[in-house]
């Protein structure tokens, strides 16, 4: 076994994993995921006890959808079994083909874009800015007569839509 060169071995020492300061020394933001509390605890063992598989809209499942239905003021709310499962629902919904671009976010979880890749679409990734969220700026220079609209997919903040957005061209209007 060879020792590292003294330079690299000063450079190590340097680092918080070595012992080294910490760069990072503000608390980054958490918030605890998914939140439980007892009615959802309740509610998930009454499930629990009636049925484990749900294999149509009844219970709970059902219970849920004509709520969030109506929260929002749309005829129907559909629930699935993940984000990366409700947005695959989603890009179908709105009409994504085969051959598609959409635009999303480079900094994002997989679950964005892989979807589209089922779809036989092309995800055209733009850069963020500096609040994670996708930066309008890039999506101007994405924006060809092919990408279709992707959902806004935000990064745990808002996400401010500009006046650029607005001079954004029609085929990126939903089909």
């Amino acid at each position: 076994m060879t020792k590292p060169a003294p330079s690299a071995v000063s450079a190590q020492a340097k680092l918080a994993l070595y012992g080294g300061p910490a760069a990072v020394t503000r608390p980054t933001p958490h918030m605890p995921w998914p939140p439980i509390d007892e009615q959802s605890q309740t509610t998930v063992l009454l499930q629990l006890r009636a049925a484990v598989s749900i294999p149509d809209r009844s219970g709970v499942i059902a219970d849920l959808e004509d709520q969030l239905a109506a929260y929002f003021g749309v005829r129907y709310a559909v629930l699935t079994s993940s984000g990366t499962a409700a947005l695959h629902s989603a890009y179908a919904a709105i009409g994504i083909q085969p051959g598609d671009e959409v635009i999303v976010p480079a900094y994002t979880f997989h679950a964005t874009a892989t979807p589209l890749l089922h779809l036989n679409a092309t995800p055209v990734l733009v850069d963020s800015d500096q609040t994670g969220n996708i930066d309008p700026a890039a999506v101007e220079v994405a924006i060809t007569p092919e990408p279709r609209p992707s959902p806004l997919l935000t990064f745990g903040v808002y996400l401010p839509i500009s006046s650029s957005c607005h001079s954004w061209p029609a085929a990126m209007a939903w089909r």
